[in-house]
């Protein structure tokens, strides 16, 4: 995903390094979400794990009509997880997640958790959705190695 930048807002200067994906802008719009991903690369707090777990997601949908989607993990975190959803979901809502199977085949602890959404992309006919835990329960029941 390309960010667009408007050259005069910065002066005539070229954007800072580290926003390689600039553009110049189309009919004066900034693709915010991509430029906050932009500046929160690098900041993770932990390290990400490529673990796929089998989730169902809960929710109220911005029409206010409740619904639950049964998903998977693309990768999680301590603080979150990655996954990817049928139904769209905006940044700032609220869900539940409860594991429904684990990868290594014991009984998942059948907790639900909330997530905020922090960020939402489309990817093909899906949405890839970034979630961050809200509550310190260990719903991965995993050990994360240290440092970023």
């Amino acid at each position: 995903m390309e960010v667009a930048l408007d050259k005069n807002d910065m002066n005539g200067k070229e954007p800072p390094q580290g926003l390689a994906n600039v553009k110049e802008p189309h009919a004066g719009e900034t693709d915010w979400e991509a430029l906050a991903r932009e500046a929160m690369r690098g900041r993770r707090k932990g390290k990400r794990l490529p673990l796929s777990y089998p989730i169902e997601v809960s929710g109220i949908d911005h029409t206010g009509l409740a619904f639950t989607e049964r998903t998977g993990t693309v990768d999680i975190s301590q603080a979150g997880c990655r996954i990817m959803m049928k139904k769209k979901l905006e940044r700032g809502d609220v869900v539940v997640i409860r594991v429904v199977a684990r990868p290594d085949h014991q009984k998942p602890n059948d907790k639900a958790t909330l997530f905020q959404v922090i960020w939402v992309s489309r990817h093909e006919e899906d949405w890839m959705v970034g979630l961050q835990r809200l509550q310190t329960d260990d719903i991965w029941e995993v050990s994360f190695p240290e440092g970023k």
